[in-house]
């Protein structure tokens, strides 16, 4: 990607000097696209897999509550048979 300008004879900038060529801005354009993709593709997924792992700890603990509430209902029947 080397681009060079030429300098006019009397030594100032010319008007094209301070141009980019159109070809060289779709460049950086599609190299800022890949970056945002790739960018917005890993928050996504890392988002993704912290959902999952929030749902399987919820799952978790929905279960553990279960078995508590199963243990204390026992508990209590047996209190009320004394």
């Amino acid at each position: 990607m080397e681009h060079t300008f030429s300098k006019s004879n009397s030594g100032e900038k010319s008007n094209n000097e301070n141009l980019v060529p159109l070809s060289f801005v779709k460049e950086l354009i599609k190299v800022q696209e890949t970056a945002m993709k790739s960018f917005f593709m890993t928050f996504v997924n890392e988002t993704n897999k912290r959902f999952d792992n929030l749902n399987d700890e919820n799952k978790k603990l929905n279960k553990r509550f279960d078995d508590l509430n199963h243990e204390v209902k026992g508990i209590i029947t047996s209190l009320q048979r004394i």
